[in-house]
């Protein structure tokens, strides 16, 4: 089953990725609409090619170590998980 594309909102990441040198993953997938909120869409197939680029190059490791180190990991995951259930993707 092929899913679509989902809408995300770099500027809602931009202030925690930036922190990590990691912002430049916001550019992934293409842009969409032509509002200020500078929403992109985002396929499973960009988030395939952002990892095979990743590898395991230890700066791109680095910011694994810290999603997985920040004290809300665990209120973040399951808040997703729930929406997720709840069939609201974009709220996840």
């Amino acid at each position: 089953m092929w899913q679509q594309p989902v809408r995300f909102r770099p500027q809602t990441w931009r202030p925690r990725l930036e922190r990590h040198g990691a912002a430049r993953v916001l550019d992934l997938g293409v842009a969409c609409g032509n509002g200020p909120s500078g929403d992109r869409l985002i396929s499973r197939g960009d988030l395939s090619r952002l990892r095979e680029r990743a590898g395991d190059d230890p700066d791109s490791l680095r910011y694994t170590e810290a999603a997985l180190s920040d004290g809300r990991r665990a209120t973040v995951l399951r808040t997703t998980s729930e929406a997720v259930r709840k069939g609201d993707l974009s709220g996840a």
